[in-house]
């Protein structure tokens, strides 16, 4: 069931292009870790869950807006360059620091790990459309080099480690369970971090190889539409078809877990299917064709035996004789659900019929686009470069870092993943002794879902142990939360109490404020009163003293005119 059509968007439009424009960061080695980083990465996950739902909703059929404002933004660009930052990071600099950084938050830790699935992710979704092929421009080489070292590594770690089931843990009994709550102490806890680090590391690498199966199957789908020296990378340089025929003999996407049967009461060999960036169990599929496995036939095709490229591929010994030990995996059912495979398989019957070369002929005249950030000096970093860089992301971005700090940076992340937006991105459940689908759960654990009451019943001896166990911590759980609720009732009502006294004390203070001034009101009047009595007396004796001054003027003799002629 198509549950996202029901989800309201994570991002409106105008969301996302206030995000893509404004808000998103260039990315450098020294900022991973920070606060910054952090937020980034909730921008950019919401963008790539928006963009998830977005496919789902329209079946890939309508218009990529995500993509748009990211090619619009010129954003798209610096988005593959951050791809290629956050890789350098991972293979130079965080094994250098993996040890120090679990034993300060393996949540931040992993976070910076899971950085690089989103935007693999994201770019993956992407070049669906021609339309991001050709805005990738000369990076397009770039995308094509770094799909091709993640699916390389993949195959050369299982090659080294057959029998590795990665991701799976088998589940612990209840002895096991009870012995590790027992041990648990700070060092055992750093060394399980380090433990959990690792395989969530191994975890994302895989989950990026499998997407990056469909990049290549994606830009190979467009190669007639893009430059001459796309196709000669993907097919000469790379050889892309040689890959995926190591591919199709692993099957990667395919995996055996054992499984107890609580009716037979044996262990039982389980076939899961990797679908969807999930391991679910191949009958609910019902002998559907793998997508990933429709993905490489579908580029092996594309790149070796369509009309236009088989022209361009070179043929030689060597890659005849890979290119026929596909013959064993045909059948009529491959036919039914991929006709052109017919077409294929009549390919490679004519060929094991002629003759080829032990090598490639050289022309002088192909121009080769060499990839500009893989051989770029800046995902080349030196030991003591990245020393320096990790010791430096160590000391400002976890040892200075209070618990209250850490909660305030992963905010962002918690508000993306709450239970309204996730619960339409997860599988239905299943049934834990059928592996039907599942409506009813235990109402004491609420771990463990069922599709009917017998099958609860039949569970019941194997999951009665572990049922008490969970249920008796969560209520230890809801008790410390309980005490946690009631202490910070007590302390909010004391704060309130304690605001209660200040402003009752402010008040009866305005008050006396008040009667003070009251009282002292009448006096300064009659100083006031005082004060124009003695300006008027002042004015009094200034008028009187202008009189006498009027009078004495008038009492001087003029001098005669005589007396002024004998002075002469």
């Amino acid at each position: 069931m198509n549950k996202s059509k029901y989800l309201n968007d994570i991002l409106t439009s105008f969301e996302s292009e206030e995000i893509i424009a404004k808000r998103l960061i260039e990315i450098k080695y020294d900022m991973i870790g920070s606060k910054e980083f952090i937020l980034h990465h909730a921008y950019i996950n919401k963008l790539n869950m928006q963009e998830v739902k977005n496919i789902l909703v329209t079946e890939g059929r309508g218009e990529d807006i995500i993509m748009t404002q990211f090619i619009d933004n010129e954003q798209f660009k610096p988005l593959i360059k951050e791809l290629y930052i956050i890789n350098t990071f991972k293979y130079s600099i965080y094994p250098k620091i993996k040890d120090k950084i679990a034993n300060y938050s393996s949540i931040k830790s992993y976070l910076i790990l899971y950085h690089e699935a989103c935007v693999v992710n994201l770019i993956e979704n992407f070049l669906y459309s021609i339309t991001a092929c050709q805005a990738a421009d000369d990076y397009i080489i770039d995308i094509i080099e770094y799909a091709y070292k993640m699916i390389s590594k993949y195959v050369n770690y299982k090659t080294l480690h057959p029998n590795e089931i990665i991701g799976y843990k088998e589940p612990l009994d209840m002895k096991s369970l009870e012995d590790k709550i027992k041990n648990q102490n700070k060092e055992k806890e750093w060394e399980d971090n380090i433990k959990e680090l690792d395989e969530k590391f191994k975890e994302i690498d895989f989950a990026i190889a499998m997407s990056s199966i469909n990049i290549l199957r994606y830009i190979s789908d467009h190669l007639e539409q893009l430059e001459f020296p796309v196709r000669h990378h993907m097919m000469n340089v790379k050889d892309v078809p040689m890959l995926f025929v190591t591919l199709m003999e692993m099957k990667p996407w395919l995996r055996k877990i054992k499984k107890y049967n609580s009716e037979s009461k044996k262990d039982e060999e389980i076939t899961q299917i990797y679908e969807n960036n999930n391991w679910v169990n191949a009958s609910s599929l019902q002998f559907k064709l793998p997508k990933l496995e429709y993905q490489v036939w579908i580029t092996i095709y594309n790149l070796a035996m369509s009309q236009d490229n088989n022209k361009k591929y070179e043929m030689t010994e060597y890659r005849q004789n890979q290119l026929l030990r596909l013959r064993k995996f045909f059948s009529d059912t491959l036919y039914d659900k991929i006709p052109q495979m017919l077409n294929l398989y009549r390919s490679l019957e004519q060929m094991s019929f002629m003759t080829y070369g032990n090598s490639l002929t050289v022309n002088p005249f192909i121009v080769e686009i060499i990839p500009v950030l893989a051989n770029s000096k800046l995902f080349k970093l030196s030991d003591e470069e990245s020393t320096k860089i990790g010791n430096f992301i160590v000391k400002n971005y976890f040892e200075k870092l209070t618990q209250d700090e850490l909660r305030k940076e992963l905010e962002p992340i918690n508000d993306i993943y709450n239970v309204d937006n996730m619960e339409y991105f997860m599988d239905d459940p299943k049934c834990a002794n059928c592996g039907k689908d599942a409506t009813q759960r235990c109402s004491r654990c609420k771990s463990e879902w069922y599709c009917s009451r017998e099958c609860q019943v039949k569970r019941w001896k194997v999951h009665k142990q572990l049922c008490k166990t969970l249920e008796t911590l969560f209520k230890e759980e809801e008790g410390i939360n309980k005490q946690k609720k009631e202490f910070n009732m007590i302390k909010t009502k004391s704060d309130n109490n304690y605001d209660n006294d200040n402003k009752n004390e402010n008040h009866e203070e305005k008050k006396n404020n008040k009667v003070f001034v009251e009282e002292i009101k009448p006096k300064i009047e009659e100083k006031k009163e005082e004060k124009k009595e003695e300006k008027k007396e002042e004015k009094k004796e200034e008028k009187k003293e202008e009189v006498k001054v009027e009078e004495k003027k008038e009492e001087i003799v003029e001098p005669k005119s005589n007396d002024l002629d004998d002075l002469d």
